[in-house]
């Protein structure tokens, strides 16, 4: 039996539908009665509301399985004429999730780079990765809203090289951000007893990268923006209604063909190419409202 949720008809039935007594009967091919208000038949399927662990639920049957229903069958109804619901809907809309864990760019140190700072840049490739997800529900199982993420590295490393003084020292500090922010789709796939579900997130977006550089006291910055795709797929634990807890598998890709370099207020464009794909880890906190 699938839920879905209809805030039109929902804010309807809460006003009308309550102030009457009667209830419809739907019987089901295993000889299940449903004490229910028949909403309407639409596409070989039957619409309705009943009551589920004090709970009140929208739902649909394929008429395959409804064996028979009637109208005003009960004289009273199991939805308390008085019942609302304390926040003016039946089901939490809105899902607004933190998450954050260890992250990884997945692109191998270009092989141009020089090797005394081979090293220096494999280690800028770990990080961690911080984010949040705000979406609004149309049903169960989908939803729409934006999600945002932060990949942090840093490294800071004293480098000596032979010179023609004899030994020549360089002190390198790094830090870099890959931010990404775009509009998202997120979907649902509900347990049976809905204490937890499998969810996944796509979104195409703004992805930009930062690294503010240190070389032996001199600071620089190198910048760049580009199309970016972020992905997820994780899977939930509800603690109640109104909170979960659960990991997840944050994906972001991206290719910058060029990097915007600013020193001592001068400017100036590389051109090459940079690899900012990046995966993660996470665990997260989730709150439904």
């Amino acid at each position: 039996m699938k839920n879905k949720l209809n805030a039109i008809g929902t804010f309807l039935f809460l006003i009308y539908g309550l102030q009457v007594h009667a209830q419809d009967l739907i019987v089901t091919h295993k000889n299940d009665s449903i004490n229910a208000k028949i909403i309407k038949t639409k596409n070989e399927m039957l619409h309705f509301y009943f009551v589920k662990e004090g709970d009140l639920r929208k739902t649909l049957l394929p008429l395959t399985k409804v064996k028979s229903h009637k109208k005003n069958f009960f004289s009273n109804s199991e939805v308390p004429i008085n019942y609302k619901d304390p926040k003016g809907h039946l089901e939490p809309k809105w899902k607004l999730k933190f998450f954050g864990g260890p992250s990884y760019i997945t692109a191998k140190t270009s092989s141009d780079t020089p090797e005394l700072l081979m090293e220096f840049a494999d280690k800028l490739r770990s990080g961690r990765l911080l984010g949040f997800q705000a979406h609004y529900m149309t049903n169960d199982y989908i939803g729409f809203g934006l999600v945002f993420t932060d990949f942090y590295t840093s490294h800071s490393r004293r480098i000596y090289f032979p010179s023609f003084n004899g030994i020549g020292v360089l002190d390198l500090a790094s830090r870099i951000h890959i931010y990404y922010v775009g509009p998202s789709i997120f979907s649902q796939l509900l347990s049976s007893n809905k204490k937890s579900a499998f969810v996944s997130t796509i979104s195409l977006g703004h992805l930009q990268y930062i690294e503010n550089i240190k070389n032996s006291g001199q600071n620089s910055k190198a910048s760049q923006r580009t199309l970016g795709l972020n992905m997820s797929l994780g899977y939930d634990f509800y603690l109640n209604k109104n909170l979960s807890l659960g990991g997840m598998v944050n994906f972001t890709t991206g290719d910058l063909n060029k990097m915007d370099i600013e020193m001592n207020g001068l400017k100036e464009t590389l051109d090459e190419k940079f690899d900012l794909t990046h995966i993660n880890l996470s665990i997260g906190i989730c709150w439904v409202f």
